[in-house]
């Protein structure tokens, strides 16, 4: 038995998606206006960098991101600076 579609699809979300197509968090966001020493949450992280969370820490063993201040708590300076870094890559 085979499945028909019904020509009907969901608009489009306006947000931009990440990871297994999760929409920004509202922080992710808004990385560009925070101040340098704002936090950012993991899920925040992933979201920007497109990374499941299983992949971020290792991202973070293998030192291709930024080391977190505390476990799973990043500055938003130290994002910003490594997201500028890997934009001129």
């Amino acid at each position: 038995m085979s499945v028909q579609s019904s020509g009907v699809h969901a608009p489009r979300s306006t947000t931009r998606s990440t990871y297994r197509g999760r929409p920004l968090t509202e922080r992710a966001l808004r990385i560009n206006d925070l101040p340098a020493c704002a936090r950012i949450g993991s899920a925040d992280m992933s979201a920007l960098l497109n990374l499941g969370r299983s992949a971020l820490y290792k991202w973070v063993r293998e030192g291709r991101a930024p080391a977190p201040i505390a476990p799973g708590v990043w500055r938003a300076g130290d994002v910003r600076d490594f997201l500028a870094q890997q934009g001129q890559r």
